[in-house]
């Protein structure tokens, strides 16, 4: 019997693939420090997934408990290991990004979000 990929393999797949036709069709710098390549490798090489700004879920992935706090980060990314969150940092680190860690609840005081990299743990 033939392997079969979940949903969520099938989904990753189209994500990294829109990533890499984005990155190969962009002619110009982005306006972000992150490229559409590095964004598809880092895609690729996670077991979560990552949030654009492009995304429909963006919005609410972004938003604080308090909506005094507004900021549109780059990327948030759900992990799903620790290996995610060290693929994270090493993308961050190479990147010069802001990072900003949340796990669980999200801060009151607006320090889970930020302009960078969000890693949702």
């Amino acid at each position: 019997m033939a392997h079969r990929k979940s949903a969520h393999r099938i989904a990753k797949a189209r994500r990294v693939a829109r990533y890499r036709q984005l990155a190969a069709s962009s002619t110009g710098q982005t306006p972000q420090k992150l490229s559409w390549a590095t964004l598809a490798d880092l895609e690729a090489a996670l077991t979560g997934r990552v949030v654009l700004p492009s995304d429909p879920d963006y919005n609410s992935a972004r938003q604080e408990s308090n909506p005094a706090f507004q900021s549109y980060p780059q990327a948030i990314v759900y992990c799903a290991s620790e290996a995610d969150v060290l693929e994270c940092i090493r993308v961050a680190y190479e990147f010069d990004l802001w990072v900003a860690l949340r796990s669980g609840g999200h801060s009151t005081a607006g320090y889970s979000v930020n302009d960078g990299l969000v890693i949702d743990l």
